[in-house]
């Protein structure tokens, strides 16, 4: 057999195919070694606190140095710090600085005026207090929205200009005789005041400068955010992933959770799965009907009376929102449709908006209507400036005797996030907890509204039952359970040491409700509470105070009613940066995690039949 020789083409070829073959070898030998060195600082970090979790694709995607990266000791120092860690604040601009003066101008001005007149002269009770009394419930319950906050040194400046014309003179009645009362200069003295702490010709910035820590040669510098140097550059690494990567806090206050955004936003997308929880936002407008519709009234069972029969109380579906009324003229028909629009963002804010405020004005009974001020608080208006009457539209401004549209407050309206935390607690495998990301919220002050009265509820039923010589139910503090514990084992050791009772055996046992808020159906919600609402008006003398308890009853139960059928969150897609998407989804049943509601309601809702259990 006749071997031709190699061309000079044919050698190089085969030394190239040798050297990637070769490279090829080395290259996995290396992102061993380098996977061997991410699994030791993975498990390192996590016996820090820290545990890191991506999508198998995204661990397999991951090159030799960003596998190794894992181990470096700079990173699990700068992740073990966690989500909590607090910044050095960067450095402080004049015009912040400016604000801050205007702000304690105005703080100091306003407090005085209002010190003034809560010392000197009679209380004259507001339309709020009048109807809080009426309700039976303490004066101050409900939290009245302050005033929106300026974002601009110039707004600032000027809200100063509004209140040095005010001054801190205040006026009102004593012994039902017409007084004023002033201090006077002190306008002046707080001016004074600003200016002299005002900078109008400093330099931009009040720079902090970096510092330098330890000594001789061994000297580290940290960077102005108090971060030692390695710290720092390993921020730096990590801040190029922070569209990809996030640092959360996992459930009960655990670890800290270093999740890819891939991941995290999956978990939140197996939560609304469920669809005997959720369901697409856009089927909702499929719950709604006529307030007469020929199909009947739909209905919620309430509280067991004394006649034998249950309480009814109305669906909050059943009405529809009629074509509203523009400045001039009429708005087309497909501007507002009366059953709503519920896909986009806007489309949710808009429709749920219009809901909400035609439930409180043309829905609730009259006898039965929210102030002014407080309806004006719930859907972002301005209180009417003139008393109309809400069973007829009003042109203009506002529409069914409401104010105009808060543009300034519902600017900054944010749609409820569902998303995933980690029960990093329970055993595998892995578990997360879905919570609605709702400070923001356009149901927030709703949500507060129910709570501030179930709270009340709650803490005069435990009253009661103290009065009447019988342990509290609902614990608030974790801190009287320990003490408990602790008197139990006092106990037990003394008869231990006394040589009593060593026969016996002790179980200790803990019940808990899986997946608690999500759980409770809206049917179960309302018949408790509303139980607890007529045992609390049969505690009341009859008189006054029980007329009081019934009307906070027909007050209490149609909101938390409305609350509890209009719960929107949205997820987010698979999609990456501008390319990502909302998807809204309608929560049915259960409570909202992340609801300021939430609490009481769950509280009250478990409390009656726990009381059963216990007796």
């Amino acid at each position: 057999m006749v071997r031709h020789p190699q061309t000079k083409y044919q050698k190089v070829k085969n030394a190239w195919i040798a050297e990637k073959e070769a490279m090829r070898k080395f290259m996995e030998k290396d992102l061993k070694l380098a996977t061997v060195e991410r699994a030791a600082g993975l498990t390192d970090l996590k016996k820090h606190g820290v545990s890191v979790f991506k999508e198998k694709e995204e661990w397999e995607l991951e090159t030799a140095p960003e596998t190794r990266a894992w181990g470096r000791v700079a990173r699990r120092l700068l992740l073990s710090r966690g989500p909590g860690f607090r910044w050095t604040p960067g450095n402080l601009e004049i015009k912040d600085k400016n604000i801050g003066i205007f702000r304690a101008m105005i703080s100091m001005t306003t407090k005085i005026r209002w010190g003034l007149k809560h010392d000197r002269f009679d209380k004259e009770p507001s339309e709020i207090d009048k109807w809080e009394k009426r309700l039976g419930v303490k004066e101050g319950v409900y939290k009245r929205v302050g005033r929106d906050k300026c974002e601009t040194e110039e707004a600032w400046k000027d809200r100063w200009e509004e209140e040095k014309m005010k001054g801190v003179s205040s006026w009102g009645y004593v012994n039902r005789e017409y007084k004023t009362v002033d201090i006077p200069g002190w306008v002046q003295r707080i001016e004074a005041f600003g200016k002299e702490f005002m900078l109008d010709d400093a330099p931009t910035y009040l720079a902090q400068p970096s510092q330098d820590v330890g000594g001789g040669s061994k000297k580290r510098s940290r960077c102005p955010d108090n971060l030692p140097t390695e710290e720092y550059a390993e921020y730096l690494e990590l801040k190029k992933d922070a569209a990809e990567m996030r640092l959360e806090r996992a459930d009960k206050g655990g670890s800290a959770v270093y999740i890819s955004r891939k991941m995290w936003k999956r978990l939140a997308r197996e939560h609304v799965a469920d669809e005997k929880t959720y369901v697409r936002a856009n089927k909702f407008a499929e719950e709604l009907r006529e307030r007469d519709s020929r199909l009947g009234a739909r209905c919620f069972e309430g509280a067991l009376m004394p006649n034998g029969m249950r309480a009814t109380w109305r669906n909050t579906h059943d009405f529809l929102v009629p074509g509203r009324l523009a400045s001039y003229g009429w708005i087309p028909e497909d501007e507002e449709l009366p059953r709503g629009k519920w896909d986009s963002e806007q489309e949710v804010k808009t429709s749920l908006y219009a809901r909400m405020e035609y439930f409180l004005t043309m829905i609730v009974e009259e006898e039965f209507r929210l102030p002014d001020n407080i309806i004006a608080d719930l859907t972002n208006r301005l209180k009417p400036l003139v008393k109309k009457n809400a069973r007829r539209a009003a042109y203009g401004g506002g529409r069914w005797g409401m104010g105009s549209v808060n543009i300034h407050r519902r600017k900054k309206i944010e749609a409820v996030a569902l998303e995933a935390i980690l029960k990093l607690h329970k055993p595998p495998p892995l578990k997360s907890r879905p919570v609605g990301r709702g400070h923001a919220s356009q149901m927030k002050a709703w949500e507060k509204l129910v709570a501030s009265f179930l709270v009340v509820v709650l803490e005069e039923s435990e009253s009661e039952r103290e009065k009447n010589g019988e342990e509290a139910t609902v614990l608030r503090d974790s801190r009287v359970f320990v003490q408990e514990l602790e008197k139990i084992n006092q106990k037990w050791e003394e008869e231990y040491n006394k040589n009593e009772k060593q026969g016996e055996e002790i179980m200790l046992a803990s019940w808990d409700i899986s997946a608690m808020y999500p759980s409770l159906k809206i049917e179960y919600i309302m018949r408790e509470v509303d139980t607890l609402l007529v045992e609390r008006i049969g505690q009341k003398p009859s008189g006054a105070m029980r007329d009081a308890a019934k009307r906070l009853r027909k007050v209490v139960m149609p909101l938390l009613i409305f609350m509890l059928q209009h719960q929107f969150v949205y997820v987010r897609d698979e999609g990456v940066g501008v390319a990502e998407k909302k998807i809204f989804y309608w929560q049915k049943d259960g409570i909202g995690i992340g609801s300021s509601a939430s609490g009481p309601i769950a509280d009250i809702t478990v409390l009656v039949g726990e009381r059963i259990v216990l007796k």
